[in-house]
């Protein structure tokens, strides 16, 4: 079987299209050994039942620090399971992040939206707060990670974004994604739909049970990216839109360019 290699080069500038859309500055990583400083920690579980009841239906989980995961099944019913983890310095910067640190939860008939708020979000959409971005100003003597667990409507629509400290995995999910890390991995299994899925420091790994119904975008820097597809809407400008990609791979980085370069294996319907 003849492969034909499609070469694609885009600016590192992409870099900061990766990170979800309104982030101002990089947080620091609330890695294990950051954590470790923080001789006080405390958990908790938080379990809640949703019903979305419209036809079309939309998950929007915007976290900071830990892992989104999420599958398809049948039903309209949104099944959410929250580890809520917090690390602090002293039982006063304990009791600050409990008050300043909150999960906030929206439910309407077609949406869904867990947006972790907290002093790290900037005042960005018209002075209400809730642009989804993100400015860190030192360190506040404590580190909150929710760690995301959502049995979901197979047919829903995903919007998920994570920055530190966590995977996004999505599994059985037939509607359109919009799926955002920083510094993780992403995995995507058995879906359909169409979109984007990009981090910066992970992997990216997506793979589709029918063909996307629209062109759809993937991206790493560090590690590569792999998407294997029946059939796949690709730029025309990049090769014949009734083509198969068989995956997708970050080869390397132009350093003298700065560019990274992009890979695809494609095979035409007939198999060469």
């Amino acid at each position: 079987m003849m492969r034909q290699r499609v070469f694609i080069f885009a600016l590192m500038a992409v870099l900061a299209a990766l990170l979800a859309p309104g982030f101002n500055a990089p947080l620091r990583a609330a890695t294990d050994d950051d954590d470790s400083s923080m001789r006080l920690h405390e958990s908790e579980t938080i379990k809640k039942t949703f019903t979305l009841s419209a036809e079309h239906r939309a998950l929007d989980v915007d976290n900071i620090f830990g892992s989104i995961d999420v599958v398809g099944g049948q039903g309209n019913q949104v099944q959410l399971v929250v580890n809520k983890t917090i690390y602090a310095e002293s039982k006063d910067k304990l009791e600050a992040a409990k008050k300043e640190v909150t999960l906030d939860i929206t439910e309407q008939p077609d949406l869904l939206k867990l947006y972790v708020n907290g002093p790290f979000r900037c005042d960005c959409n018209n002075g209400q707060g809730r642009g989804g971005c993100v400015n860190w100003h030192g360190d506040s003597g404590y580190s909150v990670k929710y760690d995301f667990q959502l049995q979901v409507p197979h047919n829903i629509e995903v919007r998920l974004k994570t920055v530190n400290s966590g995977h996004v995995n999505v599994r059985d999910v037939a509607g359109n994604f919009s799926v955002h890390n920083v510094n993780g991995g992403i995995e995507m299994q058995n879906v359909a739909g169409s979109g984007t899925a990009k981090t910066v420091n992970g992997g990216v790994k997506v793979s589709f049970v029918e063909n996307p119904r629209e062109n759809s975008d993937f991206g790493t820097i560090n590690v590569p990216v792999q998407v294997p597809v029946a059939s796949a809407a690709i730029s025309p400008s990049a090769a014949s839109v009734n083509r198969k990609i068989s995956f997708i791979e970050v080869l390397a980085i132009n350093t003298s360019a700065g560019l990274p370069v992009f890979e695809l294996f494609i095979n035409d319907d007939n198999g060469h």
